[in-house]
């Protein structure tokens, strides 16, 4: 089992396997952080010799379940370690917000799938490689395409307007968009995903609510997994009066 289908199991004993994140022993008591790419789990093991084991291992691991509404903990009976790696090995270094913030994105990205689906929206992917037709300021990643000069993809807008006039009235889409900017920082990067919905006969209220609609779907799905996000209930909107 992952980790995540054991935080729903209903049975006290459990097998799993994950990743060693993070050990650390306090007399005849070893702590460990497992984890997978579905969620973490603290096992605790005693009197178990856990020496041979370090951070970046894959364990087996079967015992008892001790969850409550905040955490999974399972208290270990045996222990097996599937493959030692030395803690030089590169993925034993990576840090666990990088880890968190890929569970986060993955979250995300099936919940505006979910959410887009609900609402009856028809995901569409534009195409990446194309003409250099956007102007701004903002310069193009120019690539040799069969010894044409193209471009990656600025912004999709265009393709989505020949899909509206040619009836498909609810679209949105999630890819990569690219863009050259020397001054980029972290809310400017060369490269990342856009959430684009296009939709016909609406105003910008429909969207507005709408996105609003999409973000408190997503911070419910992260809720589920608890992971807490601290928002407003209510989205304050800015007239361009204003």
């Amino acid at each position: 089992n992952n980790i995540l289908d054991i935080s729903f199991c209903p049975t006290c004993f459990v097998e799993i396997r994950g990743k060693v994140f993070k050990i650390r022993r306090i007399g005849k008591l070893t702590f460990i952080i497992l984890f997978d790419q579905t969620d973490k789990c603290q096992i605790v093991a005693e009197n178990i010799n856990t020496r041979t084991i370090q951070k970046g291992d894959y364990l087996l691991v079967r015992g008892e379940k001790k969850s409550s509404e905040r955490s999974l903990e399972i208290l270990a009976k045996e222990i097996s370690i599937l493959n030692n790696l030395k803690s030089e090995n590169l993925g034993s270094r990576i840090l666990e917000s990088k880890i968190d913030s890929l569970i986060y994105k993955s979250i995300a990205l099936q919940s505006i799938n979910e959410f887009m689906g609900r609402k009856s929206f028809l995901p569409v992917i534009s195409p990446t490689i194309v003409g250099n037709w956007v102007e701004g300021k903002t310069n193009s990643f120019r690539v040799d395409y069969y010894g044409k000069d193209k471009y990656l993809t600025l912004n999709n807008m265009l393709y989505h307007q020949i899909m509206l006039i040619s009836g498909y009235s609810r679209i949105y889409e999630m890819s990569k968009i690219f863009r050259q900017d020397k001054s980029s920082h972290r809310d400017r990067l060369s490269e990342f995903i856009s959430v684009d919905i296009s939709m016909s006969f609406s105003e910008s209220s429909d969207i507005m609510t709408l996105v609003e609609d999409l973000i408190l779907f997503i911070i419910e799905r992260f809720s589920a997994h608890k992971i807490e996000v601290k928002v407003p209930i209510n989205f304050k909107r800015i007239s361009f009066s204003n």
